[in-house]
């Protein structure tokens, strides 16, 4: 089967290999993971910190910052949550090709010996 349109005009199916091994997407899924957790624990000293300071401000300036920092804290919270999604992606992509692996293994072995490849 050609492909036609996603630039590997003239490939085969047979003829495509992966650029990222399904090790290499576990490994990128692992490291992302820490990335996250480690801005979270920086995002967390970020907010500790800024809240300790409440008490140098008074009035109308003490209470936009304590809402923008809410504000902001509602997005930066709804941000970690897309980002963690991402390892999950990685990993499923990785199972995909490794089921992909698998099920081609599975149907060249069942080719009889004198199958013309």
């Amino acid at each position: 089967m050609q492909q036609e349109g996603t630039g590997m005009e003239g490939q085969n199916m047979a003829d495509i290999r992966l650029k990222v091994s399904p090790e290499e997407l576990r490994r990128g899924a692992e490291q992302i993971d820490r990335q996250i957790a480690n801005v979270q624990r920086s995002w967390q000293r970020l907010c500790e910190a800024a809240g300790a300071c409440r008490h140098y401000w008074e009035g109308d300036a003490a209470d936009y910052g304590g809402r923008l920092l809410e504000e902001t804290k509602q997005e930066v919270q709804e941000a970690f949550c897309r980002l963690k999604e991402q390892p999950a992606r990685l990993l499923q992509m990785a199972g995909i090709y490794i089921e992909a692996e698998e099920q081609a293994a599975q149907l060249a072995n069942a080719l009889p010996d004198n199958a013309i490849l």
